[in-house]
């Protein structure tokens, strides 16, 4: 059985109590939806990430379209807080284009030079559709 490893083209966390930040080359990506006894809105994390279509295609069309196959997304824990040993992680498919962005996470001045939780584009111009 091979093993086919695909890497992302780009990466980036958006954070709801952080809106217009950017962290496009943070090493790490987190996903999160903690609540502060501060906010009754959680503070939420979600994390995008871009595949190369045309490797992805390659592999199904050349290695592996008629046998069946799984795949997997490999995600590790840098620091857990509050995880079930059942949670779930879902994906779901962006739409439309986004920057990476050059910010790193709470950068002082906040880079804004890429996709943050308000807008998938440099600058937070256009919002999210």
């Amino acid at each position: 059985m091979a093993i086919y490893k695909l890497f992302p083209e780009q990466d980036n966390t958006l954070y709801s109590m952080y809106p217009s930040m950017n962290t496009g080359i943070d090493p790490i990506s987190q996903v999160s939806n903690l609540n502060f006894a501060i906010d009754t809105s959680p503070s939420v994390a979600r994390t995008l990430l871009q595949f190369n279509t045309s490797e992805i295609v390659d592999v199904v069309d050349n290695t592996i379209s008629n046998q069946p196959f799984d795949v997997y997304l490999k995600s590790y824990i840098a620091t857990a807080q509050g995880v079930n040993e059942d949670s779930d992680l879902h994906v779901y498919p962006v739409s439309q284009s986004w920057n990476n962005g050059t910010g790193t996470y709470l950068d002082q001045p906040i880079t804004t030079d890429g996709s943050s939780w308000n807008s998938p584009v440099l600058g937070g111009g256009d919002s999210w559709y």
